[in-house]
């Protein structure tokens, strides 16, 4: 990280993993951030993605399935810990990725340099 907007957005998103994730999900931002400006948003982005596929696997295995469609509404992440964290993590991850490609792909400033003019190229 080399400018002081880069240091802001990692300590933000870092602080926003904490009260998504608690202590987790404070360190997943961490790793999240460090991987999206070390490499690139869309690495953040792909694991976010496998971390959903890993949520899912472990929702169908880590517990039985209960006959009564009102459990699910309750005590679905209870009976299923890792899973519900594996989900927080790919929730973080998410966050991270959306925030850093806002940054990195938004258009320029209005106040930047325009090279072209409007009236450039037509006949006079």
């Amino acid at each position: 990280m080399s400018t002081r907007s880069e240091w802001v957005t990692a300590v933000v998103l870092v602080a926003v993993g904490v009260l998504i994730g608690g202590v987790i999900g404070g360190l997943a931002a961490a790793v999240a951030v460090t991987i999206g400006l070390w490499r690139d948003y869309r690495v953040v982005a792909a694991v976010a993605l496998v971390a959903l596929i890993v949520a899912a696997l472990l929702t169908a295995f880590e517990a039985p399935a209960t006959a009564e469609p009102a459990d699910y509404l309750f005590d679905f992440a209870l009976d299923r810990p890792l899973a519900a964290q594996v989900g927080r993590i790919a929730g973080v991850f998410v966050l991270v990725a959306v925030v850093l490609a806002a940054i990195r792909e938004r258009a320029p400033s209005s106040t930047a340099h325009d090279t072209t003019s409007e009236g450039e190229g037509t006949p006079g």
